[in-house]
C-alpha cells in the first residue's frame, strides 16, 4: 500500500473478514454506539421497525380479567322429569321453589330421574325434606367436562339429625342412568343444614347428580 496504517494494531485477528466491504457506508451513523451487539443475528430483518417505541411495555398491571359467567337456574324438563340447566355456567341450581317437600305441594313431583320417587308421610320442615341442590365449578371458571364440581344440598334436618345421612351420585347420562357413589354427609344440628361434596364432572352430553 502506498498509505500503511500508521498505528498498526498489536492483536491483529486470527479471522480476518473473508469479503470485506468494498466501500465505505453511504450514510454512516451519525451516533454509533459505545456497546455493540456481543452475538449479532445471522438473520437480520430485511424490514426493520421503521419508527420503534421509544417506551416499549414490559408488562402491564392490570391484565384483561376472564369473563363472568352467569348462574344458571335449571328449568322443569318434562322429557327427563327432573330441573336441568342448559346453558354454560359456573353453576346450576335448582332454585328455592323447585324440589320441596311433597307435603308442601311440590312443582312438578316427584322431580326424579328414575323411580327413587318421595314419600307420602310426614310434615314439611318437622320431617327430612330436600329444599335446593347446586352444582358450582371448584374454583370459578364454567362447569367443564373434567373440571372439579361442588354438590351443594339444602336440607331440612331431623330433630335428631344424626339418625339423618345424605347419599350424592352422579351419572355420566341423564338419559342413561348409572348412578356413581360420590360420597355421604350428615347433619350437625337439626333444621335447615346445607351438605356439600366435590367430584369430578363427567363428559357430555347430560350429566346429571342427585
Amino acid at each position: 500500500t502506498d498509505s500503511p496504517t500508521p498505528a498498526p494494531t498489536n492483536f491483529p485477528t486470527d479471522s480476518p473478514t473473508p469479503k470485506p466491504s468494498t466501500g465505505p457506508s453511504v450514510s454512516p451513523s451519525k451516533s454509533p454506539t459505545d456497546s455493540p451487539t456481543p452475538a449479532p443475528s445471522k438473520n437480520p430483518t430485511p424490514n426493520p421497525t421503521p419508527f420503534p417505541t421509544s417506551s416499549p411495555v414490559l408488562s402491564t398491571s392490570a391484565p384483561t380479567p376472564p369473563p363472568i359467567l352467569p348462574e344458571s337456574v335449571a328449568n322443569y324438563d318434562s322429557a327427563l322429569g327432573a330441573p336441568r340447566c342448559s346453558i354454560i355456567a359456573s353453576s346450576c341450581t335448582s332454585g328455592d321453589n323447585l324440589i320441596k317437600a311433597v307435603a308442601n305441594s311440590e312443582s312438578d313431583s316427584p322431580n326424579s330421574l328414575d323411580s327413587c320417587t318421595d314419600g307420602t308421610s310426614g310434615k314439611y320442615q318437622r320431617d327430612e325434606s330436600i329444599e335446593m341442590i347446586t352444582v358450582s365449578a371448584v374454583g370459578g371458571g364454567a362447569l367443564k367436562m373434567g373440571g372439579r364440581a361442588e354438590i351443594e344440598a339444602k336440607v331440612f334436618a331431623w330433630s335428631k339429625p344424626n339418625d339423618d345421612t345424605a347419599d350424592f351420585y352422579y351419572s355420566k347420562s341423564a338419559n342413561n342412568l348409572n348412578w356413581e357413589f360420590i360420597g355421604s354427609e350428615v347433619p350437625t344440628a337439626a333444621g335447615m343444614q346445607t351438605l356439600k361434596v366435590q367430584y369430578w364432572l363427567p363428559p357430555p352430553p347430560r350429566p346429571g347428580a342427585r
